[in-house]
Order: structure tokens, then C-alpha cells, then sequence
């Protein structure tokens, strides 16, 4: 499982969960959480941005792992790939992962391209839906646009609570 958004990366499932209190839904769902070191340090920036990250810090499920780049030399990313989204994908080959959570829509192709499992926060609220960590879809979307920089289109949104009966 390895993670990445704020205004300047693209950390938003990993940050949007943090920002609501709602941190332990990953290990829930999915065990252990694994991320690369650039994420790790795109999450203690947020710090700066006045967001307590000590959910964060202090969740021993979650570890740092680092990408061993001479491994991966034959893959050339976009410019516009974050470093955070880049090692994540590299470690999920690394480490065959199962997941990896993103929500960029470039990053996600690039994975995707890469035969690598994608989901991005969404998916992860609807499978605690499904597996009744939450009690409402709707209801964490709202705590998620009001406390976070998590945006979802309308129909998206309809989507989603349709997934989970919620509409």
C-alpha cells in the first residue's frame, strides 16, 4: 500500500484523511501502509499549512521504505510527475504492492500504464462503506470538502452514494 496531495503535491488521500481525523480507516481496510520517503516528507510539510499531523507520525502501521532508483533507470517520467508520485509508483514495483493509492489523474494513468493497482481516496471511503467502517459515504465527503482541498465532480459524487446505496 504506499500513498501520496496538497496544493503542491498530489498527497490528497493520505492528507485528506489526516485533516478529519479519520487516519485509521487505512489500517482498517488494508493492514499495513507503506510509502516512499518523498512522501513522507510532502506529509510533514503540512505541517507548515497548520495541519496536525501527529495521527500521522505516530501510526507504527504506517513505514517508510526507500525506492532503489538502479532498479527502475529504464523508466522516464513526465516532468510534471511530483517526486512523491514517482517513488510511490517505483516502490509499489519494487515491493509488488497491492495498491496504490492515488488520485492525480495524470499520476494515475502513468501507474496504470505501468500495470500497477490503482485507487484513490474515493475507492477507499467506498470499501469502508461496503465493509461498514463508516456509517456514511455522504457525510465523510462533506467533513472531507469542508477540512481539505478534496474536490469531486457532482456526478462522481452521485456515482458513489449509488455504489453504496446512499441514494
Amino acid at each position: 500500500m504506499l500513498f501520496f496531495q496538497n496544493k503542491n503535491y498530489d498527497n490528497s488521500p493520505l492528507s485528506g484523511l489526516i485533516s478529519i481525523g479519520e487516519l485509521d480507516l487505512l489500517q482498517k481496510i488494508y493492514g499495513k501502509v507503506i510509502i516512499p520517503k518523498a512522501v513522507f516528507e510532502e506529509i510533514l510539510l503540512l505541517q507548515n499549512n497548520g495541519l496536525d499531523i501527529s495521527s500521522f507520525l505516530n501510526a507504527e502501521w504506517i513505514s517508510i521504505e526507500y525506492v532503489n532508483f538502479e532498479l527502475f533507470i529504464h523508466i522516464n517520467f513526465p516532468p510534471k510527475i511530483h517526486a512523491g508520485e514517482k517513488e510511490a509508483m517505483l516502490l509499489f514495483l519494487q515491493l509488488n504492492a497491492d495498491w496504490l493509492v492515488i488520485d492525480e489523474h495524470e499520476g494515475r494513468k502513468i501507474a496504470t500504464s505501468l500495470g500497477i493497482n490503482i485507487v484513490g481516496l474515493l475507492g477507499i471511503l467506498i470499501k469502508a462503506k461496503q465493509e461498514n467502517y463508516i456509517t456514511s459515504l455522504k457525510d465523510f465527503l462533506e467533513r472531507l470538502e469542508k477540512k481539505s482541498n478534496f474536490r469531486l465532480s457532482e456526478k462522481l459524487k452521485i456515482q458513489a452514494l449509488t455504489i453504496v446505496d446512499e441514494i
